[in-house]
């Protein structure tokens, strides 16, 4: 009798145990031994607010019709190719091994010259001596999916699939004395090209962050891409390192570089867009993390 008792309360041990090991939120064995040095490995969100001084070197395409393909770089037009802009993210744990983050920034520039060289750009053609103003603005967005590969006490490897978005907006105004018009587009010694692109560019991405103490660490965040589809055809390369340290359990600051490479082309049937340009430069936030 006292047997068969003893084998039920086993039993019942026993289940109860499978029923606690099969929760979808129980706390694993390796959990219990990795006990992280740093908050951000067991934060559920972090926040970046701050600043990017970036340069930037553009070379752009939009070529309309039987006109020769001229890349036009924007440097040679006068445009000013360093702003100061901002710079967003946010960076959350959804459960268990899976994140997410996601950003945004913005580059803005202008410039004025007088043409030295002719080319077309938007239908218009801009002969010698034409003065020029040019302006460019870039948004960039990213949404970035990532699973926790690899985790220790003060270490972390992330590998996922993400999508930088780039809205290009580019505009270039050339006027000439007398109003004389040697050319299509020219109304009364005016015109102007444009050019607009929204490109969605997927990429692999590969994230890792390594705890120096319970203060100070460093971090890293990788995107590439390549691909012809369709109209599209382009590449894309994006890093960002930076470190970081914690003033107090939530508040930090951080100092960084990135650098993000894109060339994409986008070929219709009497036109073809291209924008090849590389943005590079320091970056600071504020961060706010529980």
């Amino acid at each position: 009798m006292l047997d068969s008792k003893a084998s039920g309360k086993r039993c019942v041990m026993l289940a109860a145990f499978a029923m606690l090991a099969a929760r979808p939120d129980a706390v694993s064995a390796e959990d219990v031994e990795i006990k992280p040095i740093h908050p951000y490995l067991i934060r559920k969100h972090t926040f970046f607010v701050g600043a990017f001084f970036q340069e930037a070197h553009a070379e752009i395409r939009e070529t309309v019709g039987p006109l020769p393909r001229t890349a036009v770089n924007l440097g040679h037009l006068g445009v000013d190719e360093t702003d100061t802009t901002w710079h967003i993210e946010y960076q959350g744990r959804l459960w268990d091994r899976w994140g997410l983050a996601v950003g945004a920034e913005n580059f803005s520039s202008r410039g004025t010259i007088e043409n030295g060289t002719e080319f077309n750009f938007d239908r218009i053609t801009y002969p010698v001596g034409a003065n020029l103003r040019t302006t460019m603005d870039v948004d960039t967005y990213f949404f970035d999916v990532v699973y926790q590969a690899y985790r220790n006490d003060r270490a972390e490897l992330n590998v996922g699939l993400g999508i930088h978005a780039f809205e290009f907006d580019v505009e270039i105004e050339g006027t000439v004395a007398g109003g004389r018009e040697r050319f299509f587009g020219w109304e009364r010694g005016r015109a102007v090209g444009a050019s607009d692109l929204l490109a969605p560019l997927p990429n692999l991405r590969a994230s890792g962050f390594f705890a120096l103490n319970s203060r100070w660490s460093v971090a890293a965040s990788v995107g590439w891409f390549s691909a012809n589809v369709d109209e599209w055809d382009g590449r894309f390369l994006y890093l960002h390192a930076r470190t970081h340290f914690l003033v107090t359990e939530r508040f930090g600051i951080s100092a960084g570089y990135q650098r993000t490479d894109v060339d994409v082309k986008r070929e219709q049937r009497r036109r073809e867009s291209r924008y090849d340009i590389e943005f590079t430069g320091p970056t600071v936030h504020l961060t706010y993390g529980f």
